[in-house]
């Protein structure tokens, strides 16, 4: 089984928007959102080769790199950056629901 490191994962992800890039080009879209789309997926390809150029000179940070502990404290932290997200973008209230997700992620798993 082979082990795929985080720059692979960012590099397929820019790769797909590439693809994506392709796409909009082939059903005839302005220049302005393809130069856009275009722009995002180049960055994200910079990032892939910047987590490499770390991860390379670094071996220790890629050995003992922390994740969350479980499942469940990522996708409640998820949910309070899309949450505070819609209210950045939106009206200030909006995130205020961002509490009780923030809330969950510090208490016991049991209660």
């Amino acid at each position: 089984m082979s082990r795929v490191s985080g720059p692979d994962v960012v590099a397929g992800w820019g790769l797909f928007n590439g693809f994506l890039v392709a796409g909009l080009i082939g059903y005839g879209e302005s220049a302005i959102p393809i130069a856009l789309y275009a722009g995002s997926a180049v960055l994200i390809e910079l990032v892939a080769l910047t987590t490499w150029w770390v991860m390379r000179a670094h071996p220790v940070w890629a050995a003992r790199s922390p994740s969350p502990r479980r499942t469940r404290t990522s996708a409640l932290a998820a949910a309070a950056i899309a949450l505070v997200g819609a209210g950045i973008v939106w009206s200030w209230w909006m995130a205020l629901p961002a509490l009780y997700p923030i809330a969950a992620m510090f208490t016991p798993e049991g209660t």
